[in-house]
């Protein structure tokens, strides 16, 4: 029984640094993708002053 509950833990702990290694990815993704959102939308402005 132990050795079980040893493992569930250990197993808990792999999925929760699993989870927060692709939450760190999206949130960066997300960062990018704003990034050329906001770009796409000053080039025609950038075109029309010119």
């Amino acid at each position: 029984m132990r050795d079980q509950c040893d493992e569930a833990r250990e197993l808990t702990r792999l999925l929760a640094a699993l989870a927060m290694r692709k939450h760190r990815h999206v949130r960066f993704a997300l960062t990018g993708i704003w990034v050329l959102f906001l770009s796409g939308l000053g080039l025609p402005l950038m075109t029309m002053l010119s």
